[in-house]
């Protein structure tokens, strides 16, 4: 998915980065259908990254009482997500960009939940976004 968003980050000027701090975290899934996640998500922090910033991918594993996670977090340097728009960002055709579909993140979270895992998200004003990707660990 990185190497997908790459031509769009470069235009943009925006650095993608990628920590990999835990690589040995194993999920089960359809590849095509996780891709389509990353994809989404990438491409909605270098679209609102500002010319010159970066995106950061980090991966961890956390333990949370409902079981064992890989979670991928993907900060922007945007202008953060108004609060009253963070209960819409995953409705279909919901967009506050000029010339969004709406459909990115409403695709990449119906995706997570047939994966059977979910979103989180953290905006703090003003200072980028934080999407949070929770993944069960496979068996």
């Amino acid at each position: 998915a990185i190497a997908l968003v790459k031509p769009q980050a470069e235009v943009r000027r925006v650095a993608l980065l990628l920590r990999e701090q835990a690589p040995e975290l194993a999920i089960q899934g359809d590849p095509d259908k996780l891709t389509q996640i990353f994809l989404n998500v990438l491409l909605n922090a270098v679209q609102f990254s500002p010319e010159g910033g970066h995106v950061e991918v980090r991966c961890q594993g956390r333990t949370l009482p409902h079981g064992r996670f890989a979670v991928v977090s993907i900060l922007d340097e945007g202008p953060g997500i108004a609060l009253a728009d963070r209960e819409r960002i995953f409705d279909p055709f919901f967009s506050t960009r000029e010339n969004g579909t709406g459909l990115g993140l409403a695709i990449a979270s119906r995706l997570m939940d047939e994966h059977h895992g979910y979103v989180e998200v953290a905006s703090p004003p003003g200072k980028g976004a934080e999407f949070l990707l929770l993944f069960p660990l496979a068996p």
